[in-house]
C-alpha cells in the first residue's frame, strides 16, 4: 500500500505547478519547528507542500498539500522533481549525501531545530550548500562566516530571526504542571560511545531504586539506531509504574511534567532552562563532536558557554548520587532567575517572540 501512495505522489508532484514553500520533514517529531512558520504564511495566503518521510506526519489544515515521500527512491526522485521557490529544511548536509539539490528550487533555506553552536554538533560541510540560514543568535552567524572561510564555501544569507520553538513552547507549555519527574533526554551522537548507550540504563535503575519518577526521552534517531535498548526501556515502562518511556512529537508533555533535567548536550537543555526556569544536570564526558576540526574556528561552543553558567555537573559521573540532585534543586532555585532571562535576551534574537520576524523574512525571501 505504501509503495502505491509513493508511486503515486511521486506522479503528482512530478506535474505540480511552482508553489511558494516547500517544508520537508524527517519525521513527525520536526513538525513542531515548522508549526508557527506554516501557520503564519497561511496567514499571508502563501502556498505550501509539506513532504515527510513519516506516513502519520501530517499538517492539519486544508490549505496544505501533504505528500508521504518515504526514506528510499522516492525521496531521491521526488528531491529532483520538486518545484518551489523556496524549501525549508532542518536537514543538514544537503547536496552532500544521498539528497541532492534541484534547479526548480530557487533558494534552499535551513532552519536549526536546537540553539546549539553551528560549529562542533555539525560536520564542517553541514551547511555548505544552504542559500539561506535562518540564525537564532549571533553566535551562530560568526561561526557559520568562519565555516565559509575554513571550507572555502559560498557566502550565504544569514538572517537574524531567532529560535521558532521558543515561541512554541512558550505559547504550548504549562509551567505550573510540574510532577516532580527526573527527565532523562539524551541527544543522538555519531559516537557510539554516548551518553544514551552506556549510561542512561545505569541512572535510570538508580533513580527508580530511590523512588523518583523518571520520564526518557530518546532522540528520533535512538528509535532508528539503537532498537534493542528502546526495547528494553519499552519493556521496562510496562513493569515500572514510576518510569515513563515518552515517544511524544513534542517534548512539551516530559518537560511540564520535569522539575529537573538530565542529559549530555541534547539541544533540550536550553529549551528546558530558558522555558521553564528549571536546573539541568550534564553528563558532559560524553561531548557531542560531529566536527572533529571544530577548534580550527576561534570561537566559544553556545552550549557550553550555557552549561558552565546555568548547568550543575558531578564531579563522578559515573556515581553520582542522590544528594547531588537536591543540591542542584535547592541551588538552582536560591539562584537569580533574572540572569536567566537576561543571557536569553542578550544572546537570542527574538526571544519567545521571533514568528512575526520569520513570516517578514521569508516572504521577503521569495522576491
Amino acid at each position: 500500500m505504501r509503495t502505491l501512495i509513493l508511486i503515486k505522489n511521486i506522479f503528482i508532484i512530478l506535474f505540480h505547478k511552482e508553489v511558494d514553500f516547500v517544508f520537508y520533514s524527517e519525521n513527525s517529531h520536526y513538525k513542531k519547528y515548522y508549526s508557527l512558520i506554516i501557520e503564519g504564511l497561511l496567514k499571508k495566503d502563501k502556498t505550501i507542500l509539506y513532504l515527510s518521510s513519516d506516513s502519520k506526519d501530517e499538517v492539519g489544515d486544508k490549505r496544505v498539500k501533504n505528500f508521504y515521500i518515504g526514506s528510499g527512491y522516492a525521496r531521491y526522485f521526488i528531491f529532483l522533481i520538486i518545484k518551489a521557490k523556496i524549501m525549508i529544511l532542518t536537514l543538514t548536509d544537503i547536496g552532500n549525501h544521498e539528497l541532492k539539490k534541484n534547479s526548480y528550487i530557487k533558494k534552499y533555506i535551513y532552519l536549526f531545530h536546537a540553539v546549539n553552536s553551528a560549529h562542533r554538533a555539525f560536520t564542517q560541510s553541514a551547511f555548505n550548500n544552504y542559500d539561506t540560514i535562518l540564525c537564532i543568535g549571533e553566535y551562530q552567524k560568526k561561526e557559520i562566516r568562519e565555516l565559509e572561510i575554513l571550507n572555502n564555501s559560498k557566502k550565504k544569507n544569514l538572517l537574524n530571526t531567532g529560535y521558532i520553538y521558543f515561541d512554541y513552547l512558550d505559547k504550548k507549555c504549562d509551567r505550573g504542571l510540574s510532577e516532580n519527574f527526573i527527565l532523562i533526554a539524551p541527544s543522538w551522537n555519531y559516537n557510539e560511545k554516548s551518553f544514551f548507550n552506556l549510561q542512561s540504563k545505569k541512572i535510570i535503575s538508580y533513580l527508580l531504586s530511590l523512588k523518583y519518577k523518571v520520564i526518557l526521552r530518546p532522540h528520533p534517531e535512538h528509535y532508528k539506531r539503537e532498537v534493542k535498548l528502546i526495547k528494553d526501556f519499552e519493556t521496562l515502562s510496562k513493569s515500572e509504574n514510576n518510569f515513563i518511556l515518552d515517544k511524544r512529537e513534542s517534548n512539551i508533555f516530559s518537560m511540564n511534567k520535569s522539575d529537573v533535567l538530565i542529559t549530555d548536550c541534547s539541544g533540550i537543555a536550553p529549551e528546558f532552562l530558558f522555558t521553564y526556569k528549571r536546573p539541568v544536570i550534564y553528563f558532559d564526558k560524553y561531548t557531542k563532536i560531529h566536527n572533529l576540526g571544530f577548534k580550527k574556528i576561534d570561537l566559544p561552543v553556545f552550549e557550553d558557554q550555557v552549561k558552565n553558567k546555568f548547568g550543575f555537573v558531578p564531579k563522578d559521573q559515573e556515581n553520582f548520587t542522590k544528594n547531588f540532585i537536591e543540591e542542584a534543586r535547592e541551588n538552582f532555585l536560591n539562584n537569580n532567575i533574572g540572569e536567566v532571562n537576561k543571557f536569553a535576551e542578550v544572546n537570542f534574537y527574538n526571544f519567545q517572540k521571533s514568528q512575526d520576524t520569520y513570516i517578514k523574512l521569508l516572504i521577503e525571501q521569495l522576491n
